[in-house]
């Protein structure tokens, strides 16, 4: 959520705000659009002059959120003084931290009831991860951290197909797992299989210096 003080916002935002609060922890689709409007005082009528519709409230509240966690990446991708085990830690870290955030009834919800805002979220996600994790692992190439021979196009596919794979309501049932607690263990596994030797862990928490 912002946290930009509550006079400083605009209505939109402040619905917004509202609705991913909503939404994260109690999925889409019991959640009334009066219910978020009377949770900050907003009337119905204003409301719907701000968005349409819920499904629009939806793709917006979803689509923020997800801008949010790529300018995190990015931000931490592009740090300078950062060597690559920290910002491979920070990666996966930022990354489950806001997948935390995500109640799994929400995912149900949306493949269920709202199937074109998930196939959104999937191209999303296609966009977003591949870019990412493939710029993470050329940088952890060109500092001697990982293999070389490997194929940073390639692991990100594989990378964001298992995450698409098991982040759904019937595997994270059959794991017993949640979305942040898949991401966690997908990147684990990524990252220990292109790792040079020897090279610390992906869940280790010591940090060697940066290799040049």
């Amino acid at each position: 959520m912002n946290d930009q003080p509550e006079a400083s916002i605009t209505p939109e935002e402040r619905l917004l705000n509202a609705a991913e609060d909503t939404f994260l922890t109690a999925g889409v689709h019991r959640v009334t659009m009066d219910e978020i409007a009377a949770s900050i005082g907003m009337s119905k009528r204003t409301v719907y002059q701000i968005i349409p519709g819920k499904e629009q409230l939806i793709r917006m509240v979803l689509n923020r959120f997800a801008g949010r966690i790529r300018n995190e990446v990015e931000a931490i991708l592009d740090d300078p003084d950062t060597s690559f085990p920290e910002k491979r830690d920070r990666y996966i870290a930022s990354i489950a931290n806001n997948l935390s955030k995500v109640n799994t009834r929400l995912l149900s919800d949306l493949q269920r009831f709202f199937p074109g805002v998930f196939r959104e979220i999937d191209t999303i996600r296609a966009r977003n991860l591949p870019q990412l994790m493939g710029k993470l692992i050329r940088q952890g190439q060109q500092t001697g951290y990982i293999k070389e021979e490997a194929d940073p196009e390639f692991i990100s596919a594989v990378f964001l197909a298992a995450i698409s794979g098991l982040m759904t309501q019937p595997q994270m049932e059959r794991f017993g797992s949640t979305p942040s607690e898949i991401a966690i263990r997908v990147a684990q596994l990524v990252f220990e299989g292109i790792q040079c030797t020897p090279c610390e862990s992906a869940s280790t928490s010591s940090t060697p210096n940066q290799k040049r």
